[in-house]
């Protein structure tokens, strides 16, 4: 009995983690006329969309539009990632002051 839980419980698990596919069926049989229709009622809902959008949130998207253009500003900073990434502080070391505190120890 013991054998038979212990492999339905790794058939399940198995199951579990198994790759999951999309679905491809849903425009599955839809003629090119049929396509091209669906299409545009995305492109009507879209501009019906962006004509009610307020006039402060299209200047906010035009200006960060202007600054993806400009090269954006991830490319500016290049040594920020070679830092360490650890949670712990950084106590400073004490090298600047090595030579006194050596001397006070002698």
């Amino acid at each position: 009995m013991h054998d038979y839980l212990l492999e339905q419980w790794r058939e399940e698990r198995a199951m579990k983690k198994a790759k999951k596919i999309k679905s491809k069926g849903k425009h599955k049989g839809e003629t090119p006329e049929e396509r091209r229709e669906r299409k545009e009622r995305k492109k009507e809902k879209r501009a019906r969309r962006e004509a009610r959008k307020s006039e402060g949130l299209k200047g906010v998207e035009a200006l960060l539009k202007s600054l993806d253009q400009r090269g954006g500003g991830r490319e500016e900073r290049p040594g920020r990632r070679d830092r360490s990434r650890s949670r712990s502080p950084h106590r400073l070391s004490r090298d600047w002051n090595d030579g006194r505190a050596r001397e006070n120890d002698r």
